[in-house]
Parts: structure tokens; sequence; C-alpha cells
């Protein structure tokens, strides 16, 4: 398991620098900025340091607001201190700048969920399970059978 964190570790940040070796020249020593604090961000996270990733992403978020990596590991990130409304914000923002949905609509789920808003898990089409990888549809639909369970009269239509 730690072979397979580490590698694929190593494939994100050999990936981030490869975007920045072919990016605009004026733009490197920032995106190189952004990329550190990226890469601290993502092995606080990994080593269980959520509220450091979450500092060292909002640094990544000031320099490069498009970075849509960032968006996603803040959003899980503040889902992981209890954040919910701010996960929230963070997942919302990175759909709004073209993440594919399958990698926000579990946390996203979670975030809802913890805030009492099960109703939205049945009346939004970004929570439909078409189109999403098997494991992925399997846990949405495993959440959204709990939240049926909690307020069933709100979701017999969905």
């Amino acid at each position: 398991m730690k072979r397979h964190r580490a590698a694929a570790t190593a494939l994100r940040i050999a990936t981030l620098g490869l975007l920045l070796a072919f990016g605009a020249p004026g733009r490197a020593a920032t995106d190189a900025k952004a990329a550190g604090y990226y890469e601290d961000a993502l092995l606080r996270y990994e080593k269980g340091d959520m509220r450091g990733a979450v500092v060292q992403l909002k640094n990544v978020l000031q320099i490069d607001n498009k970075m849509l990596s960032a968006h996603v590991l803040l959003g899980k990130s503040l889902l992981a201190t209890g954040d919910v409304i701010a996960a929230e914000a963070a997942l919302h923002a990175a759909l709004g700048i073209g993440v594919d949905r399958s990698e926000v609509v579990l946390p996203l789920a979670e975030a809802l969920t913890a805030q009492g808003k099960l109703e939205l898990l049945f009346s939004q089409p970004r929570f439909a399970t078409a189109g999403l990888q098997p494991d992925v549809k399997m846990r949405l639909l495993l959440l959204k059978a709990a939240a049926a369970e909690k307020e069933p009269n709100k979701t017999n239509n969905g």
C-alpha cells in the first residue's frame, strides 16, 4: 500500500513537472512555487496532516487559482478536518473550473450529508450514477441509501 502511494505521488509530481517544463516561460517561476506548495500539501495529506495540507493548498491557489488538483485536494482535506461547508465550496470550485465529476462526487456527497443536505443527493444531476466507475458508483449508491434511510419522506421521489 505504501509503495502504491509513493508511486502515485511520484507520478503526480513528475506530471506536474512536465506541465511546468512545457508551460509558458513567464509563468515558470510562479508555477514552480505553486508546484512546491502542492507537493508539500500532498505529502502532508498522505501523512494525515490535514491542517498543514489545507494551509499549503491555500498557498497554491493564491498563486494559481486554476489548478484543478489543488481544488480537489483542498476539498478532501477540509472534509477530513470536519470543515464540511468549506469542503463543499472547494469541491464546487473544482467543478466550476472543469474537474471531472467522478473525482469529486463522493467527497461532495459526504460534505452535503454531513450538513444534512440529504435531498440534494437525489435532486442534483451531478449525483446521478450514470457514467461513473463501478467502485465510485457503488460508494455513491451506499451514501444515497444511508441518506434515504435518514429522511425517507424527502427521498421517495429520487
